[in-house]
């Protein structure tokens, strides 16, 4: 479970999927269910209240919390339901004004409102190459209160802002996410309804507020203005939210979010007064995410109009000091009206939640056994051959059977296809019902295939007497055996249909290759003169090396069809040197690790024939070759042309084992989101596979697969350590 914020959405603190004031696009995944439990704090200190002349304690702090409580559910993969409630509590601290008078601290605890609503959202764009999405969606939710908060308030006599009960909001919203890489960015806007009110905690009858002083009648009017969600009126709603992937478990998460009230909500305000009232929050908080899908939040928001999250209506008057004498005790004799506490528009967040399916994943159906034993028909010796099972016309497994020629297949209840096939065999199918808990025996015999030949008749003579002479054939193919004549200088080789070089060699002659080309059924009559050989030599000299690396080989070099000693390349230079009577010369080149290689060579009387033979590594099965040297631009797959080379060599040895199925895998090193890695990886062991196509490897013969950075070979906290790591590797996964 790497990168859980790409796979699911996690419920925001008012549930529905989101960050924590904004919600994304993006819906859980179908039936999934999430239970989320937020907790929101916020506290104004205030300064010593020389205003009652019954010597009761004074406030010092007004605390307030509320906590929203709610589930989500994802109905299915583009639709998501939320439900949740707001609880809210209220705490008046008050202090000691003499030793025989106690402090009076008042709390209360309510529920607000209940809250519920449905999104949906569908995917615009989704770029794997260039590791871009982009989603859109929409959301309708609506809010009511239950109880009568507002005649419960008895906080209101110490000049708490009162609690307002909701008696019908609809809300709608439309939403957007971004997704580049790590980075994601979310959008809303909207509109919000308000259908009914029933009154506020002052007169209602503007007859009666305007009898009051002109100073009260301020007051009243900032008073309404200083709560920071404004429950009186219809408003526009909006929201912006950045999230920077920190890891697999973290994510730091920017937002801003707001209200915006168009239009003056007390006709009496003056003309000069804001038409709305904004409201604008910041919020700055980092998400952890475990892997058993269970998130906690720690968020801190701040207003940044001028608003309080601890509401309080006697101290809104107009006047203010300096930010900076915020936090000062009040001089003597100054007007406290004149002091404005910025305490209570700070709010402290926390919020834990738990994802998980709500349908558990089927479990596996009991399986039957399918036991696969394969020999030569003819020998009755067990062979390595492969077995492929398809059900329904997919293939579901494809694997080889051991040393011993079996395989025991595992499969659920139902009807298979199963084909046994070898090369130079003939694939063999059946067709196998398994029954749950059965055991199936399928012995299965597998004839050669009957190769088509033709007849290549070879007779050598002196070429100044005409005497037959007995001389030694080897082939330009090395997997074809060398074979020598009979007396008489004849041979008659069978060949399967192809052109081929023959190279004849007989002590104290010249060597002689000729070109043969052979057809089914047909006899080919070859007659090949030999020159007799003169005492002048030349010198055969040259350099082993390996083709994809250029490291020197040491390598044991045959000329054969003679009778001449085999030499051997320098182990630490690849150089091999010799002298060779003229003549034309079949070399064969092999060394331990490497496909052998057979070449002609042509040797002049006293000059120096130069030959640079590059050997191909034999690939066996689970054979593996690192390429470190092949770099990237970053987030792209396109090979530059200076690695062209490298690949080269690559294609080069694949042409030499041309039997050989590999596996091109693409590594990373640690560094950026996991899931980005995996389809960076895969990006790019499809480009090297797309080039090894252009230089004639069959595409049957290449399987592209990104691994990302889940096989590391070193460690990735060092430079040297991601270096080792960022590479592509070749492995045979068939001979």
């Amino acid at each position: 479970m790497i990168y859980l914020v790409y796979v699911l959405s996690f419920p925001s603190a008012a549930s529905g999927s989101g960050c924590f004031h904004v919600r994304t696009a993006k819906t859980l995944p179908m039936a999934n269910i999430s239970v989320n439990l937020n907790f929101f704090y916020s506290r104004e200190k205030y300064l010593n209240r020389y205003r009652y002349t019954d010597m009761r304690g004074y406030s010092v702090y007004h605390h307030y919390a509320t906590s929203k409580i709610g589930i989500t559910y994802g109905i299915i993969d583009y639709i998501e339901a939320f439900l949740g409630t707001t609880v809210y509590g209220k705490y008046d601290e008050q202090t000691e004004v003499g030793e025989d008078i106690p402090t009076n601290d008042l709390y209360l605890v309510g529920d607000k409102n209940f809250y519920g609503g449905l999104k949906f959202w569908v995917p615009l764009i989704n770029t794997p190459e260039l590791l871009v999405k982009w989603n859109i969606g929409g959301e309708i939710s609506g809010k009511r209160s239950v109880f009568d908060i507002q005649d419960e308030d008895t906080m209101f006599i110490r000049e708490f802002s009162p609690t307002f009960p909701t008696w019908g909001v609809l809300e709608g919203r439309l939403l957007t996410d971004v997704e580049i890489g790590p980075l994601l960015i979310h959008l809303s806007g909207g509109y919000r309804r308000n259908f009914d009110n029933k009154g506020l905690p002052f007169p209602a009858n503007m007859e009666a507020i305007q009898s009051l002083p002109p100073d009260v009648q301020m007051r009243l009017i900032e008073y309404w203005s200083s709560f920071y969600d404004p429950p009186y009126t219809n408003a526009l709603v909006w929201g912006v939210a950045t999230e920077i992937l920190l890891g697999p478990y973290a994510s730091f998460i920017l937002e801003g979010s707001g209200v915006y009230l168009p239009y003056r909500f007390l006709d009496m305000a003056p003309a000069n007064y804001p038409a709305g009232v904004d409201t604008s929050i910041g919020t700055v908080g980092i998400r952890f995410i475990t892997p058993v899908g269970v998130t906690f939040d720690f968020s801190v928001d701040w207003l940044f109009t001028h608003k309080d999250f601890v509401g309080d209506w006697y101290f809104t008057g107009v006047s203010r000091l300096p930010r900076e004498k915020e936090w000062e005790e009040i001089p003597s004799g100054a007007e406290v009206e004149n002091y404005y506490n910025l305490l209570g528009r700070w709010r402290y967040h926390f919020g834990i939640t738990t994802t998980n399916p709500l349908i558990p994943e089927p479990e596996e159906p009991p399986k039957g056994e399918i036991a696969v034993s394969v020999r030569d028909a003819h020998t009755d010796l067990p062979l390595v051959a492969q077995v492929t099972v398809k059900k329904e016309g997919e293939v579901i497994e494809a694997l080889p059977t051991d040393e011993a020629g079996n395989l025991l297949l595992s499969l659920a209840p139902g009807i298979y296809k199963i084909s046994i096939s070898k090369e130079g065999y003939i694939t063999r199918k059946f067709t196998v019902t398994v029954k749950k808990g059965a055991s199936v025996n399928l012995p299965v015999s597998l004839k050669k295939k009957t190769i088509p030949t033709g007849i290549v008749a070879v007779k050598v003579t002196d070429s100044k007497t005409g005497n037959p002479v007995m001389a030694n054939i080897t082939f330009s193919d090395p997997e074809i055996s060398p074979i020598t004549t009979d007396v008489n200088g004849e041979a008659n080789i069978k060949l399967k249909p192809g052109s081929y070089e023959l190279t004849i060699t007989a002590e104290g002659y010249h060597p002689k290759t000729v070109p043969v080309s052979v057809k089914q059924g047909a006899s080919i009559p070859l007659p090949v003169v030999l020159e007799p050989a003169t005492t002048a030599k030349g010198i055969f000299t040259g350099t082993v090396t390996d083709v994809r690396t250029g490291k020197p080989v040491g390598a044991k070099i045959t000329f054969l069809g003679t009778n001449l000693k085999p030499i051997v390349s320098d182990l630490e230079t690849g150089i091999f040197k010799v002298e060779l009577p003229p003549g034309t010369y079949q070399v064969k080149v092999e060394a331990d690790g490497y496909q052998p290689k057979a070449i002609p060579v042509v040797i002049k009387e006293g000059e120096t024939t130069i030959q640079y033979i590059k050997l191909a590594e034999k690939l066996t099965k689970k054979k593996r070759i690192v390429l470190q040297g092949i770099n990237f631009d970053p987030g792209k797959a396109v090979i530059k042309p200076m690695y062209y080379p490298i690949l080269d060599r690559v294609a080069e040895v694949l042409k030499e084992n041309p039997n050989v199925k590999v596996e091109i895998q693409g590594h990373t090193d640690s560094v950026g989101p996991e899931d980005y890695n995996l389809r960076l990886s895969q990006a790019r062991a499809e480009a090297v596979r797309q080039y090894l196509i252009s230089k004639g490897i069959s595409p049957d013969r290449l399987i592209a697969k990104g691994y990302g950075e889940m096989m590391p070979i070193a460690d990735n906290r060092t430079r040297e350590g991601r270096a080792k790591n960022r590479r592509i590797e070749f492995v045979v996964i068939e001979e």
